[in-house]
Parts: structure tokens; sequence; C-alpha cells
């Protein structure tokens, strides 16, 4: 799973970033602090993905399910967590969000981004609100696909079972 680095290293390159300007004309920009990653993950095992946005002021953060890299999204809540203030500095705060994916074993890739959704903000800042997105993850599932074999055993007697795997992991 993915989580914010020990150095907290700011991580540019989404080119969505939102301006804050104060009354005596300091700047502070908002931008994507953590991307979801790209992972392949194993079937049936729960896997966590992390998305981050600067503040203040918290952002809403909404996780979205896509059909491709390229595709809009669709706001999904199963298995969201709540989100949780982080402070990598004395002068920054980082909104996390993370979601919950299971894939089963029919389950084909999954696509999935993060929106921040910014309130007006009247505090160090004044800001009339906005929204910031994220970069498109790919979730690839990996591992057994299929298990036959008897559907009764004898102790002490050998049984045999076969696996079927799209990709070992």
């Amino acid at each position: 799973s993915s989580g914010i680095n020990a150095e907290w290293p700011l991580r540019p390159g989404s080119s969505d970033a939102l301006f804050l300007k104060s009354a005596d004309s300091l700047v502070n920009v908002l931008e994507v602090y953590t991307q979801p990653q790209d992972y392949k993950i194993l079937r049936g095992i729960d896997t966590y993905i992390y998305c981050s946005f600067e503040g203040p002021p918290q952002p809403s953060i909404t996780w979205q399910s896509h059909t491709s890299l390229t595709s809009t999204g669709t706001d999904v809540t199963n298995g969201v967590t709540q989100i949780t203030a982080l402070e990598p500095t004395t002068s920054q705060t980082v909104y996390q969000s993370r979601l919950t994916v299971n894939a089963d074993t029919s389950a084909s890739p999954s696509y999935w981004s993060c929106k921040a959704t910014y309130p007006s903000y009247s505090g160090k800042y004044i800001f009339t609100g906005g929204e910031l997105n994220t970069n498109v993850a790919c979730l690839t599932p990996i591992g057994v696909t299929a298990v036959s074999g008897p559907t009764t055993l004898t102790v002490g007697a050998t049984a045999t079972f076969t696996a079927k795997a799209d990709s070992p992991p």
C-alpha cells in the first residue's frame, strides 16, 4: 500500500493548483500533495490507496472510479476513510484520504482518482474556493483466478488441485 513519505516531499506534477492571496499580498499555493499510485494487487486482499491535498482550508475529498485512464470519474463512497489531518511542517497541513479496494477473482484492472473541493476561506489567506484533481491510478489484480480439484478428501490419501493464475504475484 501507499502512504506519505516520511520526508514529506512536495509532489508537484499536477497541472492543477489553487492560488490564495492574503490581505498583505502573501501568496500561498494549494496543490495535490500525494497522488494515488499504480499498483499490481493480489486478488481477494484489501489494498489501500491514498491521496492527499494541502491546506488550509480543509477540503472535502472525494474518490472517483473510472472505466479507463482517460474517462470521466464517478464518485464512490464505499471503502473511503475519513480525512486525516497531517502536519509535515508547522506552517502546513495536509489532508489525506484512503480508499480500500478488494479485487475478487473476476476483477479487471480498476482506475481511481481523488478530487478535493475547497470551501471559501478567510483566515490567514482569502480564498473563494475551488477544486483540485489527482492523476488517475490503475490497480491491476494478479494472482489465482481459479482452483479445481476433488470436492471430498480422504484422510491419508493424496489429493491433487490445479490452480490457474493470470500472472504470478
